[in-house]
């Protein structure tokens, strides 16, 4: 699993390093942070019967480089959560899941305000459950695979702060144990072989640094 993972990350590297640069390439890092919907999209025993709602989703980081106007490459951090069955886990059960990858992005740069772009990234992910009768996590994180579309809009005079929609598909897949805490019995293991999948719909605000252009020298019309 391991290897699969630093193979995907790798791929990604090599995609965007070979990329063409273009004559007018805008390089620069960026950063964003953002909130809004986790959406779960699961599937398996455990989540059939957990029955994982609708909840939040805050991505705490997320930074990259931009190469040239269109190619880019990032690293995300974030958790969604949300309400599950509280007579299957317990009074005020929720469930969570947290998210660490990277990511190659292709921006579709007009030299406008408003830039719409894609991801595609692979990552860690790890799922736990909460309630007042119990715990779970799992013992091992999940491979997941990122699919997002969103888009950049500009505003200020430095054309350098952005707010971005985002829309992000996180498959995930996990095969695993899970260790259970109950309050008032002793640990216990299950396996935990489930798609955990989420939709993520966020609002994301961010910087970006934008390297300025050479000064271009002065002609001399002197006669």
């Amino acid at each position: 699993m391991k290897k699969v993972r630093w193979m995907c990350a790798v791929a990604f590297l090599a995609m965007v390093l070979l990329a063409p640069l273009g004559a007018n390439a805008a390089k620069g890092f960026y950063i964003s942070t953002g909130a809004g919907l986790g959406i779960p999209a699961m599937s398996g025993d455990f989540s059939r019967d957990a029955k994982p709602t609708i909840g939040d989703a805050l991505e705490l980081l997320d930074i990259g480089y931009g190469f040239n106007k269109n190619w880019a490459l990032g690293l995300d951090w974030g958790a969604a959560a949300g309400g599950a069955d509280e007579d299957f886990l317990g009074k005020n059960a929720t469930w969570g899941q947290g998210y660490m990858g990277l990511y190659g992005r292709y921006n579709f740069d007009k030299g406008q305000q408003f830039v719409p772009y894609v991801d595609l990234g692979v990552g860690d992910y790890v799922f736990d459950v909460n309630s007042d009768d119990l715990t779970l996590a799992t013992d091992n994180a999940g491979l997941g695979i990122k699919i997002g579309v969103g888009a950049n809009y500009f505003i200020g005079k430095s054309q350098r702060f952005y707010v971005a929609p985002e829309l992000s598909y996180h498959y995930v897949t996990y095969n695993t144990e899970a260790k259970v805490n109950p309050k008032h019995y002793n640990d216990f293991k299950i396996d935990f072989n489930d798609n955990a999948s989420m939709f993520l719909v966020l609002i994301k605000i961010g910087y970006q640094w934008k390297q300025t252009p050479p000064a271009q020298p002065q002609k001399n019309n002197s006669n």
